[in-house]
Protein backbone atom coordinates (compact mmCIF):
# COMPACT_ATOMS: atom_id res chain seq x y z
CA UNK A 1 0.00 0.00 0.00
CA UNK A 2 1.23 3.46 -0.80
CA UNK A 3 2.06 5.95 1.94
CA UNK A 4 0.12 9.23 2.27
CA UNK A 5 3.10 11.05 0.73
CA UNK A 6 3.18 8.68 -2.25
CA UNK A 7 -0.56 9.10 -2.76
CA UNK A 8 -0.26 12.90 -2.64
CA UNK A 9 2.55 12.75 -5.24
CA UNK A 10 0.52 10.74 -7.76
CA UNK A 11 0.07 12.75 -10.95
CA UNK A 12 -3.02 10.95 -12.30
CA UNK A 13 -5.97 12.30 -10.29
CA UNK A 14 -8.16 9.28 -10.99
CA UNK A 15 -5.41 6.90 -9.80
CA UNK A 16 -4.88 9.15 -6.75
CA UNK A 17 -8.60 8.99 -5.97
CA UNK A 18 -8.60 5.19 -6.18
CA UNK A 19 -5.41 4.83 -4.12
CA UNK A 20 -6.61 7.22 -1.43
CA UNK A 21 -9.97 5.44 -1.16
CA UNK A 22 -8.23 2.07 -0.81
CA UNK A 23 -5.84 3.48 1.79
CA UNK A 24 -8.65 4.92 3.92
CA UNK A 25 -10.62 1.67 3.84
CA UNK A 26 -7.59 -0.41 4.84
CA UNK A 27 -6.41 2.02 7.51
CA UNK A 28 -9.86 2.23 9.07
CA UNK A 29 -9.84 -1.55 9.54
CA UNK A 30 -6.36 -1.34 11.06
CA UNK A 31 -7.31 1.44 13.47
CA UNK A 32 -10.29 -0.60 14.64
CA UNK A 33 -7.95 -3.47 15.56
CA UNK A 34 -5.68 -1.11 17.50
CA UNK A 35 -8.69 0.48 19.21
CA UNK A 36 -10.04 -2.93 20.26
CA UNK A 37 -6.63 -3.89 21.68
CA UNK A 38 -6.42 -0.58 23.55
CA UNK A 39 -9.92 -0.90 24.94
CA UNK A 40 -9.40 -4.44 26.19
CA UNK A 41 -6.10 -3.47 27.81
CA UNK A 42 -7.81 -0.51 29.50
CA UNK A 43 -10.57 -2.75 30.79
CA UNK A 44 -8.11 -5.29 32.16
CA UNK A 45 -5.92 -2.59 33.71
CA UNK A 46 -8.89 -1.03 35.49
CA UNK A 47 -11.05 -3.99 36.45
CA UNK A 48 -8.60 -6.85 36.82
CA UNK A 49 -5.42 -5.02 37.81
CA UNK A 50 -7.02 -2.25 39.85
CA UNK A 51 -5.43 0.77 38.18
CA UNK A 52 -7.03 4.05 39.19
CA UNK A 53 -9.19 5.62 36.46
CA UNK A 54 -7.33 8.93 36.49
CA UNK A 55 -4.01 7.15 36.01
CA UNK A 56 -5.40 5.45 32.92
CA UNK A 57 -7.35 8.20 31.18
CA UNK A 58 -5.32 11.27 32.13
CA UNK A 59 -1.81 10.25 33.07
CA UNK A 60 -1.26 7.37 30.65
CA UNK A 61 -3.54 7.77 27.63
CA UNK A 62 -4.61 11.43 27.73
CA UNK A 63 -8.16 10.56 26.70
CA UNK A 64 -11.38 12.03 28.00
CA UNK A 65 -13.01 10.61 31.08
CA UNK A 66 -16.13 10.13 28.97
CA UNK A 67 -14.27 7.87 26.51
CA UNK A 68 -12.72 5.97 29.41
CA UNK A 69 -16.17 5.42 30.95
CA UNK A 70 -17.60 4.21 27.62
CA UNK A 71 -14.73 1.72 27.30
CA UNK A 72 -15.32 0.41 30.83
CA UNK A 73 -19.08 0.21 30.25
CA UNK A 74 -18.42 -2.23 27.38
CA UNK A 75 -16.34 -4.57 29.55
CA UNK A 76 -17.10 -8.21 28.81
CA UNK A 77 -17.68 -10.64 31.66
CA UNK A 78 -14.82 -12.85 30.47
CA UNK A 79 -11.57 -11.04 29.77
CA UNK A 80 -8.16 -12.23 28.64
CA UNK A 81 -5.19 -12.09 30.97
CA UNK A 82 -3.04 -9.19 29.77
CA UNK A 83 0.21 -8.77 31.68
CA UNK A 84 1.29 -5.11 31.88
CA UNK A 85 -2.08 -4.05 30.50
CA UNK A 86 -1.49 -0.34 31.11
CA UNK A 87 1.69 -0.37 29.03
CA UNK A 88 -0.05 -2.31 26.27
CA UNK A 89 -2.95 0.15 26.33
CA UNK A 90 -0.48 3.02 25.92
CA UNK A 91 1.23 1.37 22.94
CA UNK A 92 -2.09 0.53 21.26
CA UNK A 93 -3.39 4.06 21.87
CA UNK A 94 -0.29 5.56 20.24
CA UNK A 95 -1.01 3.40 17.18
CA UNK A 96 -4.63 4.57 17.14
CA UNK A 97 -3.56 8.21 17.21
CA UNK A 98 -0.91 7.72 14.51
CA UNK A 99 -3.17 5.82 12.11
CA UNK A 100 -6.09 8.22 12.65
CA UNK A 101 -3.82 11.14 11.71
CA UNK A 102 -2.77 9.32 8.53
CA UNK A 103 -6.40 8.58 7.70
CA UNK A 104 -7.31 12.25 8.10
CA UNK A 105 -4.46 13.29 5.80
CA UNK A 106 -5.47 10.81 3.10
CA UNK A 107 -9.18 11.72 3.45
CA UNK A 108 -8.28 15.32 2.69
CA UNK A 109 -6.36 14.20 -0.40
CA UNK A 110 -9.25 11.97 -1.47
CA UNK A 111 -11.90 14.62 -0.94
CA UNK A 112 -9.98 17.38 -2.72
CA UNK A 113 -9.17 15.09 -5.65
CA UNK A 114 -12.80 14.02 -5.89
CA UNK A 115 -13.97 17.62 -5.83
CA UNK A 116 -11.48 18.62 -8.52
CA UNK A 117 -12.58 15.74 -10.73
CA UNK A 118 -16.29 16.48 -10.24
CA UNK A 119 -15.65 20.13 -11.12
CA UNK A 120 -13.64 19.12 -14.19
CA UNK A 121 -10.16 20.29 -13.24
CA UNK A 122 -6.80 18.54 -13.24
CA UNK A 123 -4.02 19.39 -10.76
CA UNK A 124 -2.51 21.98 -13.07
CA UNK A 125 -5.82 23.82 -13.43
CA UNK A 126 -6.51 22.48 -16.92
CA UNK A 127 -10.09 21.62 -17.76
CA UNK A 128 -10.89 17.92 -18.01
CA UNK A 129 -14.23 16.22 -18.53
CA UNK A 130 -15.93 16.21 -15.13
CA UNK A 131 -16.95 12.91 -13.60
CA UNK A 132 -20.29 12.40 -11.89
CA UNK A 133 -21.06 12.12 -8.20
CA UNK A 134 -22.15 8.54 -8.84
CA UNK A 135 -18.79 7.70 -10.41
CA UNK A 136 -16.93 9.19 -7.45
CA UNK A 137 -19.17 7.20 -5.10
CA UNK A 138 -18.44 4.00 -7.04
CA UNK A 139 -14.67 4.59 -6.98
CA UNK A 140 -14.41 5.64 -3.34
CA UNK A 141 -17.09 3.52 -1.72
CA UNK A 142 -18.69 6.66 -0.26
CA UNK A 143 -22.43 7.13 -0.44
CA UNK A 144 -23.75 9.45 -3.10
CA UNK A 145 -25.08 11.69 -0.33
CA UNK A 146 -21.58 12.00 1.18
CA UNK A 147 -20.12 12.76 -2.25
CA UNK A 148 -22.73 15.50 -2.71
CA UNK A 149 -21.59 16.97 0.64
CA UNK A 150 -18.06 17.26 -0.76
CA UNK A 151 -19.41 19.53 -3.45
CA UNK A 152 -21.56 21.59 -1.07
CA UNK A 153 -20.01 21.48 2.44
CA UNK A 154 -22.70 23.37 4.31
Amino acid sequence: MKSPEQIRAMTDPLARLKASAAYVKSAEAKVEQHRAARDMAVIVARIDQGEKPVVIYRDTLDISRNLFNRIIDRAPAVRPDIPHALTKAKVAHAKVVRVEAQIETVREIRDQTALDLMNGYADDGERVPPISNAEVARITGLSTARVAQLRNPA
